[in-house]
């Protein structure tokens, strides 16, 4: 289903890795996008992070069958990390509208990021007839407005389908 909403392609080429980069999957679910991205960071490393034990489980048992050596699996709530100085890239692939302590991490962000660090969202578009009730899910104005309070600026985005992805860089 996700391919169908959110082909692959199109988020690959929209965060645009290099090799070198350290990118932080927030709520990874099953894995699949820090799976993928790890094997295109090959001198870097992805850090695939989520509070569900099962989803992390599941990431450790494809991560050991399929022997990835750059990918490191946190069963974390998201709420309670305050260093983000060690990543190039962090990705929320529809978890941010469900965070409760959105204001919280951003200003983590803001004070521990290093130098052109990016933020990347995927996330329902308001109109959406997939995902969460419309009140839940956060509009790409809406998100934009978060991020400026927060003094992150607008670097680029696409719509898909059914969803959206912004970058933003401090």
């Amino acid at each position: 289903m996700r391919e169908k909403y959110i082909p692959f392609e199109n988020v690959d080429r929209f965060i645009g890795l290099n090799p070198r980069d350290s990118l932080l999957d927030i709520g990874a679910g099953d894995g699949f996008y820090a799976l993928s991205f790890a094997k295109e960071v090959t001198r870097g490393s992805v850090t695939a992070m989520d509070l569900n034990e099962e989803s992390v489980s599941e990431i450790k048992n494809t991560l050991e069958a399929n022997a990835i050596k750059n990918l490191v699996v946190l069963q974390t709530d998201v709420c309670t990390v305050s260093d983000y100085s060690r990543y190039t890239k962090i990705l929320f692939s529809n978890v941010f509208h469900d965070l409760k302590c959105r204001d919280k991490i951003l200003n983590n962000m803001v004070s521990t990021f290093i130098d052109k660090t990016q933020i990347i969202f995927i996330e329902f578009k308001k109109e959406s007839t997939i995902g969460p009730p419309a009140e839940i899910k956060i509009g790409q104005d809406e998100l934009k407005s978060i991020m400026k309070k927060h003094g992150f600026s607008f670097v680029k985005g696409e719509d898909l389908t059914e969803h959206y992805m912004h970058m933003y860089t401090i």
